[in-house]
């Protein structure tokens, strides 16, 4: 009996535990069995870093003056960013990055006013 989880697809008769499969492959072409995903997770989960990197106006930035930050780690790709506004997660539209010797986050506009908080979440492997 399987049941359906929005597009996967969870199904309980499979030799050596559960499997999961989504609707958009061949017979076998997207199934993984549960065993499988706890160890690519493991493998994958265990082995990033989060460094949070936190600036403060005035000290560090001037709301609705400032267009970049510097960060004190590279982040490699956009992927491994995040960017908070006094706590509240910013959409990836919003920034870019320099990577590099000098790795920055490039902001589409200023920081706006009234921000007092940024915080970079950097994510490494």
């Amino acid at each position: 009996m399987a049941k359906k989880i929005n597009d996967l697809v969870l199904a309980g008769a499979v030799v050596g535990g559960m499997q999961l499969e989504t609707d958009t492959g061949g017979i076998f072409s997207n199934r993984i069995t549960i065993p499988q995903l706890v160890t690519y997770l493991n493998a994958t989960l265990t082995k990033a870093s989060c460094t949070v990197q936190v600036f403060t106006s005035p000290a560090d930035f001037t709301p609705g003056v400032t267009t970049f930050l510097d960060l004190a780690i590279d982040p490699l790709i956009e992927a491994n960013l995040e960017i908070h506004y006094n706590g509240l997660k910013q959409n990836d539209t919003e920034w870019t990055i320099t990577t590099g010797g000098s790795p920055k986050v490039n902001f589409t506009s200023t920081i706006p006013v009234g921000v007092t908080n940024v915080e970079a979440r950097i994510f490494r492997p």
